[in-house]
């Protein structure tokens, strides 16, 4: 399947929905969450582009909703966060995808302790999930997994999702091609063609229901297995790509310059 953006009309673009996730894909990784920073112009052209698109574009991400107020203000966009456990529309209230999980507090408790003696390990508290760092500690890898698969055994209402060093827990019901399919069943998101952007596994689940809906996938980075046949390099690029965007939109020329294939 290609994709040809050269050929990309202002008018047929102005019929997508987009879905962007945060961490790898619109900002660069950092080596702790709140070190992570949104670049100078993101915010400008996220708040451009949801004029010309009517709103319909949203980020689906792994942390907070709560946390992406706080790192795109005064932007606001429609948003999931994690991971589909929770989503709000542009300018609306945040609704609960998936029931809180009681057995969440004990894996908290577990990894608390599994922190205190492993430096290099960050626990990062989420309300309805948690995430497990080891960026700074990669030898920590797989006894970090092997820690969390034991403490989420016999909880059947939560999954370990695997990122860019590091792993989720979230409900087992949550996964962001759910957050897709609830955004695409409202305005401004139906009837349009969906775009979705990401940079690991955590979004192959929302990269499998656009394709089903007969929209794009776009992975960042050079995974070798991927359900998206479109690749862009890096943040920067799509900061970039999105920045075009903005500007052939702006002067309503035919989006040139580049082509994307499988």
């Amino acid at each position: 399947m290609n994709f040809d953006w050269m050929h990309a009309k202002p008018g047929g673009i102005r019929s997508w929905a987009i879905f962007l996730d945060v961490d790898g894909t619109l900002i660069d990784l950092c080596s702790a969450p709140d070190a992570a920073c949104v670049p100078d112009g993101l915010r400008e052209t996220l708040e451009q582009l949801s004029q010309t698109l009517g709103g319909a574009i949203a980020l689906v991400s792994g942390r907070s909703i709560r946390d992406l107020e706080r790192m795109f203000a005064p932007l606001e966009l429609a948003a999931a966060g994690q991971h589909g456990s929770e989503l709000r529309f542009r300018g609306g209230e945040v609704i609960a995808m998936t029931p809180p999980s009681a057995s969440l507090a004990g894996v908290r408790r577990v990894l608390s302790r599994y922190a205190e003696g492993h430096p290099g390990i960050l626990i990062e508290n989420k309300e309805r999930s948690l995430a497990v760092h080891y960026r700074n500690a990669p030898d920590l890898r797989t006894p970090t997994r092997r820690l969390l698969e034991a403490a989420v055994r016999g909880s059947s209402d939560l999954q370990i999702i695997g990122g860019r060093a590091a792993f989720d827990v979230t409900s087992a019901d949550a996964n962001k091609g759910n957050a897709v399919a609830a955004f695409m069943a409202r305005k401004p998101f139906a009837g349009r063609t969906p775009i979705y952007i990401g940079d690991d596994v955590s979004d192959e689940m929302g990269f499998a229901e656009v394709l089903r809906r007969g929209g794009h996938a776009i992975r960042v980075g050079d995974a070798a297995a991927s359900l998206a046949p479109l690749r862009l390099q890096t943040p920067e690029a799509v900061r970039v790509w999105l920045a075009e965007i903005c500007e052939q939109l702006t002067s309503a020329e035919a989006v040139g310059g580049r082509v994307w294939h499988a």
